[in-house]
């Protein structure tokens, strides 16, 4: 029997059951009947995208007797316009900026703010929102991508209403409060970190943050609560953190109790923390693909920060600064698989704890030796990114591990001699006639 000669009304239940919107593309395309069938809802409400105004498509999907915000997996709240600030922190990311809502809400995009004059204004938009939420009862994934934290008390907490779905597996937010704007209302709102409706949220699988510090009055915004949600989150797999440059936020509290066992991806960007508890954290998380990790506080001598052996059996990823890659790279036996390196600055300060000196004096480091040595000892790895570089030590770098078939270079600096690099890599080339 054939897909298609089954009933109607089972190829839609089929279509509802896609766990992903791919899916529901695949069964799409497959014949122009099954295309009639997915059209109908499921490929149109399976990942919406759209901003907080939308009073219409909010309406539809909570009115009781429409059932079509049972079909809805995926939400974003976009931003409030095209190419403010939330957007760039997204288009670096790849991440779909674009509205995607069912065909007779779509709308031209606009270029400017949406206005709000009250903050009541602004909450009647959300309470919308939240009314439509509050039945999307196959809903996984959650994004907020614009300014403003969302009502987080009472009977329109998002937060609480997200929690009790007890579905959703996936957080992505940008947490940022917008600039001035030349007729644009400013409220005083908290952060969304800032929320306690936020912190009780269980159950994460995927956790993703981005923010500009973030910091109020000149204070950097206690991160602690979140964290406290994320360690209370055992089954975590995905955690991307991006908090800007300022290296004002400690990881530290969440590195020394987190512990995911499915943890294979994390990220973290404007970070710092304690190289013992990294090392440590590394060591109890044996499933992690890929890893950029926080900036390292004061660097203790290399032998110290040795991970133990066969860790991470499964890093083909790594993103660090290079005294610490160094670190993770000295014991033979650990990271094995590691395929991609990237963020090496060849030129980097660290901060080493001398043996007969001042822990604080800022030496030029030793790690350049065992950061070589270690992708020396992984013939795994192919692919190198570095920041800065020395000639000399770039040469030596490639003598030594011949295995390297990708090298990627960020030539911001001119206070050094190309020549040595050029020569080498000329008499690298294969010379006419060579095949």
């Amino acid at each position: 029997m054939l897909l298609i000669h089954l009933p109607p009304e089972t190829l839609y239940q089929i279509a509802c059951s896609c766990p992903g919107r791919q899916d529901v593309v695949s069964l799409a395309l497959s014949c122009k009947y099954l295309y009639e069938i997915a059209s109908r809802g499921p490929l149109q409400y399976f990942d919406i995208r759209s901003r907080l105004q939308s009073p219409a498509l909010w309406s539809r999907l909570s009115d009781p007797d429409n059932l079509k915000a049972h079909l809805v997996h995926s939400l974003t709240i976009l931003h409030d316009f095209y190419g403010d600030d939330v957007n760039a922190y997204l288009v670096n990311e790849d991440v779909p900026v674009q509205e995607r809502v069912p065909e007779q809400y779509r709308r031209e995009p606009d270029t400017w703010l949406v206005k709000y004059s009250s903050i009541e204004e602004l909450r009647k938009d959300e309470r919308a929102l939240i009314s439509a939420l509050k039945r999307m009862v196959n809903l996984r994934r959650f994004r907020w991508f614009r300014y403003y934290s969302p009502e987080s008390k009472g009977e329109w907490d998002l937060w609480r209403t997200i929690n009790e779905l007890g579905n959703v597996d996936e957080i992505d937010i940008v947490d940022l409060l917008p600039a001035p704007w030349p007729g644009v209302t400013s409220f005083e709102l908290p952060f969304i970190v800032e929320s306690p409706s936020f912190w009780s949220l269980r159950g994460v699988t995927s956790f993703t943050f981005r923010a500009d510090g973030p910091e109020r009055d000149g204070s950097s915004v206690d991160l602690t609560p979140m964290y406290q949600m994320l360690v209370d989150c055992p089954h975590l797999k995905n955690l991307s953190m991006d908090v800007g440059v300022l290296l004002v936020q400690s990881a530290d509290m969440l590195l020394q109790h987190g512990t995911w066992p499915n943890l294979s991806s994390i990220r973290m960007f404007g970070f710092t923390c304690y190289l013992a508890i990294i090392t440590q954290f590394l060591n109890r998380h044996p499933a992690l693909e890929q890893a950029k990790l926080p900036h390292p506080q004061v660097v203790l001598p290399l032998e110290d920060c040795m991970l133990s052996d066969g860790a991470l059996p499964n890093l083909s990823s790594l993103e660090y600064q290079a005294g610490t890659a160094a670190a993770i790279l000295q014991n033979p036996t650990a990271a094995q698989n590691l395929r991609n390196i990237a963020g090496i600055n060849l030129r980097d300060m660290c901060r080493l704890e001398k043996r007969n000196g001042d822990p604080w004096d800022r030496v030029l480091a030793l790690w350049r030796a065992h950061l070589i040595e270690g992708i020396k000892m992984r013939p795994s790895i192919s692919s190198l990114k570095l920041l800065s570089y020395q000639p000399s030590y770039l040469l030596k770098l490639a003598g030594l591990a011949p295995q390297l078939t990708e090298l990627d270079l960020d030539l911001f600096e001119d206070d050094f001699d190309p020549n040595p690099l050029t020569n080498y890599i000329t008499e690298c080339s294969p010379s006419e006639g060579d095949t």
